[in-house]
C-alpha cells in the first residue's frame, strides 16, 4: 500500500514526469500525422524529433513566459498578442530550420518542410491551445485544493473559537445557579432539593445539548423557562415571556438566549419589584428575541467582576455562526436596558 502511495504521489506532484508525458504522447500523435504508411520508418520518426525541437521552444515560451507576464496580471489583450505572434514566429523559424538549418546538422537527409506555412501554424496552434489548457487545469486543481485545506483550517478554528465561547458561558451559567443554591440552602430546604433537580435537567442540557451545532427553538425556549424557575427563589423579579413559533424544530445554536436572560437577571437582586419581559418569535426560520428589563443605577458586582461576560460572548459567537445574517441592537437607557436579536437562515 505505501508503494502504491508513493506511486500516485509521484505521479500526481512530479513536474517533470508530466511535462515528459505530454511530449512523449505529442510526439506520438505528430509522428502518425508525419508517417503516411503504416509501416514504421526511421526518417519519420527523426523528423518528426527535428519538427518538435522548435515546437518545445514556441510552448515553453508561452508557458514560462506569457502566461507569467501577461495572462497571470490580467493583461489578456497583451496575452492574446503576444501569443499569436509567437506561434507565428516560431512557426516561420521551424520552416527556416527545415530548409536551411538541419542540412548541418543532418547533411545526408536532405530534409526540407513538408508542409506549407499555414500548416505549420495550425500544428503549432494546436500544441500552444493544449499544453497551456493543461497547464491552467493544473493550476485550478492546485488552487481548489488550497481553496479546500483553507476552508478546512477555516471551519477547525471556527469550531475551536466556538468551543472556547461556550465554555465561558458553562463556568458562568454553573455560578449563576449555585448562588440560587446557596440562597435556598440559608432560607428552605424543602426547595433546595426541588432546586437541585431542577438544576440537574438544566446542567444535563448544558453537558448534552452544548455539544451539538444546533438544537431546537423549542429546547432553548424550555430551557430559559428551567432557568427562570431557578432564579425565581432568590429573585424577586417577576418575569413575562411570551412566544410564537411556527416551527417548533427550528435550530438555533444552543445556549445562545440564556446568557440575555442572565444578564437580565442580574438586575433582579438589588432593584425592588424588578421586571424582565421577553418576547421569542419564529416565522420562517427567522429568529427574533427581544428581552427588556430595568436598569440599576450602579452595575451589579457579578456583572463587574465577569466583565460582561455575556453580550460579548454572544456578539462573537454571532459573527462566527451568523456573518452577515444576523442584527443585535442594545438599547442602554436610564431606567431600562433592553437587547433585539434577530438571526435568520
Amino acid at each position: 500500500m505505501k508503494f502504491l502511495a508513493r506511486i500516485k504521489s509521484f505521479i500526481n506532484h512530479n513536474a517533470v514526469f508530466h511535462h515528459t508525458v505530454f511530449w512523449l504522447l505529442s510526439l506520438l500523435a505528430l509522428y502518425f500525422i508525419f508517417n503516411d504508411s503504416n509501416d514504421y520508418q526511421s526518417i519519420d520518426l527523426i523528423y518528426t524529433c527535428l519538427f518538435a525541437s522548435t515546437l518545445v521552444l514556441s510552448v515553453y515560451t508561452t508557458l514560462n513566459l506569457l502566461v507569467i507576464h501577461f495572462l497571470r496580471k490580467e493583461k489578456y489583450v497583451w496575452f492574446l498578442l503576444t501569443t499569436a505572434s509567437n506561434i507565428l514566429l516560431f512557426s516561420y523559424l521551424n520552416l527556416l530550420f527545415f530548409n536551411y538549418g538541419v542540412d548541418y546538422i543532418l547533411p545526408g537527409y536532405y530534409f526540407i518542410s513538408y508542409y506549407s506555412f499555414a500548416d505549420v501554424v495550425l500544428f503549432f496552434t494546436a500544441i500552444n491551445f493544449i499544453a497551456l489548457l493543461l497547464s491552467l487545469a493544473k493550476e485550478w486543481l492546485v488552487l481548489m485544493k488550497e481553496s479546500q485545506q483553507i476552508e478546512r483550517l477555516e471551519k477547525e478554528k471556527a469550531k475551536a473559537e466556538l468551543s472556547a465561547l461556550i465554555n465561558q458561558i458553562n463556568p458562568h451559567f454553573l455560578f449563576n445557579s449555585l448562588n440560587v443554591l446557596y440562597s435556598l440552602a440559608l432560607t428552605d430546604s424543602n426547595k433546595t432539593a426541588d432546586s437541585i433537580i431542577k438544576l440537574g435537567d438544566v446542567l444535563r442540557y448544558v453537558l448534552y445539548q452544548t455539544k451539538k451545532d444546533r438544537v431546537s427553538i423549542e429546547d432553548e425556549i424550555k430551557l430559559l423557562n428551567d432557568y427562570i424557575f431557578l432564579q425565581q427563589y432568590r429573585s424577586k423579579t417577576a418575569v413575562t415571556i411570551k412566544d410564537t413559533i411556527q416551527n417548533p424544530s427550528c435550530l438555533l445554536p444552543p445556549m445562545l438566549l440564556l446568557p440575555l436572560l442572565e444578564n437580565a437577571f442580574k438586575h433582579g437582586n438589588i432593584i425592588d419589584n424588578n421586571s424582565i419581559n421577553i418576547t421569542i418569535s419564529e416565522e420562517k426560520g427567522k429568529v427574533e428575541f427581544y428581552i427588556n428589563n430595568q436598569k440599576a443605577q450602579q452595575k451589579p458586582e457579578v456583572e463587574a467582576s465577569f466583565g460582561g461576560i455575556g453580550l460579548n460572548n454572544i456578539q462573537q459567537r454571532l459573527l462566527l455562526l451568523y456573518p452577515e445574517k444576523h442584527t443585535f441592537e442594545i438599547k442602554d437607557e436610564a431606567e431600562y436596558f433592553s437587547v433585539k436579536l434577530s438571526v435568520w437562515p
